[in-house]
């Protein structure tokens, strides 16, 4: 399901104006210093229940802004031609 509104949300740090990210591995919470390095939440509710969970941890103070962002182009599919069959591999004799 592709979601069509443009807009994200991150949390920004009040003290700093950094940005939290989570990290792929440990999932840890970190900050960073761009908006689109941050995690982008895709609704304002999400992101809003988080930041109150981190001030209300003392992890704060931090607040929701708003991010403008657009989705990136679905790169083209290389080696496809509409309209005409698609050959189809020989089995190989193993």
């Amino acid at each position: 399901m592709d979601c069509t509104q443009p807009e994200r949300y991150a949390i920004q740090r009040l003290d700093n104006g950094h940005y939290l990210a989570v990290q792929d591995g440990d999932q840890a919470v970190t900050e960073v210093l761009q908006a689109h390095e941050a995690y982008l939440f895709h609704t304002h509710e999400a992101a809003l229940r988080a930041a109150q969970e981190l001030n209300h941890s003392d992890r704060g103070p931090v607040d929701v802004v708003k991010i403008e962002w657009e989705p990136l182009p679905h790169p083209p599919i290389t080696g496809f031609r509409p309209g005409r069959p698609q050959p189809v591999p020989a089995p190989r004799g193993d």
